[in-house]
């Protein structure tokens, strides 16, 4: 559902934006089967769309690969936008959030999402935000398999 969810937004991005994002997916067989939490990668693909390719001159790329090991769900998204301060960003999501964050809008959806990750894995999880070979943003995420029981 997710990755349809994906699909549908970049479909309504490039028809805003003229066809300028190029999307491409490559999940294996079996992490196309896990649950994750509803919306989860939607923020990661706004955030690139909205912050990574504002003025870019170039047809945006968002690649989003997955795989599994170990009962853990390895998730990421990279994309080849203007980049972003990764330790400003980093160091917002590691504080609490205040009106700074509100007013600024500094790194909101992405402290937001860690929020929650943690509800829903508490630290069994690892969120962590890099720049990339494209010359953008890459975004790992490692996840437990959920327990379709719970």
């Amino acid at each position: 559902d997710e990755i349809n969810y994906i699909k549908d937004y970049v479909f309504i991005q490039n028809k805003r934006f003229n066809n300028s994002i190029e999307l491409s997916i490559d999940l294996s067989e079996n992490v196309e089967k896990q649950l994750i939490p509803f919306m989860l990668m939607q923020i990661l693909i706004e955030n690139a769309i909205l912050h990574g390719f504002c003025k870019l001159e170039s047809v945006g790329k968002l690649k989003i690969t997955g795989s599994m090991k170990d009962e853990r769900i390895y998730l990421q998204v990279d994309d080849n936008g203007k980049g972003i301060e990764i330790n400003k960003i980093n160091d917002s999501m590691n504080s609490e959030f205040n009106d700074e964050d509100i007013n600024k809008g500094t790194g909101l959806g992405l402290k937001s999402l860690k929020q929650r990750l943690k509800f829903y894995y508490e630290e069994d999880f690892e969120f962590i935000i890099t720049d990339n070979k494209l010359g953008g943003t890459r975004v790992n995420l490692n996840l437990p398999v959920f327990n379709r029981e719970d």
